[in-house]
């Protein structure tokens, strides 16, 4: 008996040991031992510039031939308060607003709203991505994720509460030389449940992450507590979608599964120009940036292959690269920009209530070495380059790194850190060092 109770008190103890280290993680990732007084606020070096016209900017690009921001974002802040399936808001469906796209000078920090040609239908803004006509250098392709609600499930009596809302992609083609960009299309397909980013492949084709598998309830609230280990529920889609009119958003629409079985995939993004076959996937609640690979040759499966698995401290969101173009054999600054959160566990208090703040984070993730290795098994430098009590940025989603000439900065190595968030009520760019 006292054999079998000490081999009792020795296997509790391994359960115990292997335990540890996760619940551990997760308490830290989400945020749960970081009391809101005790944030420290690091902005960089000088005050924080503050972009207008960027309400509740999600998401945003770098737009590389003209080195423009790109955003999608909202005209008022009320109604994400009401209607915003990404964080289990689902209160109003009929709290639609109009949502924008907007165009920033890095250099000047002024932002010109672009004037959307043909789009009549409401816009809750999501994820947002770029691509470059292949033929015509002067046109960009611009696709938004728009959370929509379904009329067949949502204004029915009674409603489906726990459905989908089936959001949509909506494609739009801008002239860089203009203020202003054409709606193409929508893109709708049944394997695109919960849209949260994406990342264009083509002017007609693109991959989406969907983060969850239900809108609400205690499935939902598992699937954000869980990890990688407990709760790989979602998937990463590709889309591909005719150059049909766009009277239909599901004509000639074709999808198939990339990934699956990943925990609360999230933000997507391409990742070094030495490596274009990678892409970065967050996993929001899990702090994880998993480093994927798809095949690029004609013709190919559009499965990804796991390359890597980063652990943060924080939840994190939508991921960008920084390519630095000003390295030095003892400084290359090129990496990961990651936006999060960092008291994500206290989030159910603040919501649906977006002037309360909330406190973000961005980190710069990047290889000690010379050159990352492409298969992973990296040692990766995270440093924490932002970070706010919530009350100069309400959340961060989206962060960008724009990088300074030193030979017009005195030989500084430094960068303009451009954030951005769901709640935030504008876009902040703060000057760090590199």
């Amino acid at each position: 008996m006292a054999t079998i109770a000490l081999a009792a008190v020795g296997g509790l103890a391994a359960i115990g040991s292997v335990l540890y280290s996760p619940v551990k993680q997760r308490y830290t990732t989400l945020g749960l031992g970081r009391a809101a007084d005790k944030i420290v606020n690091i902005h960089g070096v000088e005050p924080l510039k503050i972009i207008p016209n960027s309400i509740q900017c999600e998401d945003l690009h770098l737009e590389t031939t003209t080195q423009k921001l790109f955003a999608a974002c909202q005209e008022t802040a009320k109604e994400r308060s009401l209607w915003f399936p990404s964080l289990a808001v689902v209160t109003n469906p009929t709290a639609v607003g109009r949502g924008t796209i907007i165009r920033v000078d890095p250099t000047t920090f002024e932002s010109t709203v672009l004037k959307l040609n043909g789009h009549t239908t409401g816009m809750v803004t999501h994820g947002i991505d770029l691509f470059n006509d292949p033929i015509d250098p002067s046109i960009l392709w611009i696709f938004v994720i728009n959370h929509l609600p379904e009329p067949d499930r949502w204004f029915r009596k009674p409603a489906l509460s726990d459905a989908f809302e089936t959001a949509q992609i909506d494609v739009f083609k801008h002239d860089l030389n203009t203020d202003e960009a054409d709606y193409i299309r929508s893109v709708r397909h049944p394997l695109i449940k919960t849209p949260n980013d994406l990342l264009a492949t083509s002017p007609t084709s693109f991959y989406v992450s969907n983060d969850h598998n239900h809108l609400s309830g205690a499935r939902r609230i598992w699937e954000d507590v869980g990890d990688q280990n407990t709760a790989p529920s979602t998937t990463v889609v590709h889309v591909d979608f005719g150059e049909a009119d766009g009277q239909d958003a599901f004509a000639h629409v074709t999808a198939s599964i990339a990934l699956s079985k990943i925990h609360n995939s999230n933000g997507l993004a391409r990742s070094s120009p030495l490596h274009p076959s990678e892409i970065s996937i967050a996993d929001a609640s899990g702090g994880v940036l998993t480093r994927v690979r798809r095949n690029l040759a004609p013709g190919a499966s559009r499965e990804l292959e796991i390359l890597e698995r980063i652990q943060l401290d924080s939840t994190i969101d939508n991921p960008s690269y920084y390519d630095d173009i000003y390295a030095t054999p003892g400084n290359n600054a090129s990496g990961y920009i990651v936006p999060g959160l960092l008291r994500a566990g206290a989030l159910a208090d603040d919501f649906p209530h977006l002037d309360r703040p909330i406190a973000s984070c961005v980190y710069h993730v990047r290889s000690n070495e010379r050159e990352v290795k492409f298969e992973g098994g990296n040692v990766w430098e995270k440093r924490l380059v932002f970070a706010d009590d919530g009350k100069m940025l309400r959340s961060a989603s989206g962060s960008v790194l724009v990088g300074i000439n030193p030979k017009e900065n005195g030989g500084k190595k430094q960068g303009w850190l451009f954030a951005t968030g769901f709640g935030s009520e504008a876009i902040v760019a703060a000057k760090i060092d590199l």
